[in-house]
């Protein structure tokens, strides 16, 4: 078994240390690399060792896949994402399609952790990718399944790079329910502002529709200045 063979080539009790580090410090992921503790020892080394499972030879890549998925969800860390956003576009509709369904899974599941190395892994992977960004906005926020706030609220946080059409749609969904103000704001926020953001001319339109507290206010001002400048 692949994934068996790759735990031993680790080791065993390495590889458990690992799960409990990414754990720890998977929350703080794409917060600023001074808010995440180092892992101890050479611990950081070991999903750089586990991403050769991609190149092993013989493994089909449903196999490959598969390890991979399971190693991010038993250690949440970028570095577990990094090397899968490499071969995506080797897959085939069903081995992507298995990809994002294991990413809503994380966005809609209760681990703050995994959910937090997900959201990250689709903003600077797949939302800035303009090959995939569409297709992967698509796929995070379909309509129905279990917790689908949960997973829209943590696409929103970092929907900056998406493309706009699509979010602009979302957010005349749900902008009718004034819980969403909030996140809807963060997400325009990061369309007008993100480095790769992608914001339409009627950003301000959306800005406009928006009650949210009194502290907020100087965001949605400034918001409003740059969506006004835009051409």
């Amino acid at each position: 078994m692949l994934y068996e063979r790759f735990v031993e080539r680790v080791g065993r009790v390495r590889y458990r240390q690992a799960c409990e580090a990414a754990r720890a410090t998977a929350a703080s992921t794409g917060k600023g690399a001074d808010l995440r503790e180092p892992w101890p020892d050479d611990l950081e080394d070991v999903p750089h060792e586990l991403a050769d499972v991609w190149s092993e030879p013989g493994a089909p890549l449903d196999t490959r896949l598969d390890t991979a998925l399971r190693f991010l969800a038993e250690m949440p860390c970028y570095a577990n994402t990094m090397i899968m956003t490499g071969w995506f576009h080797d897959m085939t509709a069903t081995q992507t399609a298995r990809v994002w369904d294991a990413y809503r899974a994380a966005l809609a599941g209760p681990d703050e952790g995994l959910a937090a190395v997900v959201a990250y892994s689709l903003w600077v992977d797949y939302f800035e990718d303009g090959r995939t960004s569409e297709d992967a906005f698509a796929a995070m926020t379909v309509a129905g399944g279990t917790d689908r706030d949960r997973r829209i609220a943590r696409v929103l946080s970092v929907a900056g790079p998406a493309p706009w059409g699509p979010k602009r749609r979302l957010f005349d969904e749900l902008i009718a329910d004034q819980r969403w103000h909030a996140d809807i704001l963060e997400a325009v926020k990061g369309s007008l502002f993100d480095a790769y953001g992608q914001a339409g001319t009627d950003a301000g339109d959306i800005l406009r529709r928006l009650d949210v507290p009194a502290a907020s206010a100087a965001d949605v001002e400034r918001a409003r200045d740059a969506a006004a400048r835009i051409r």
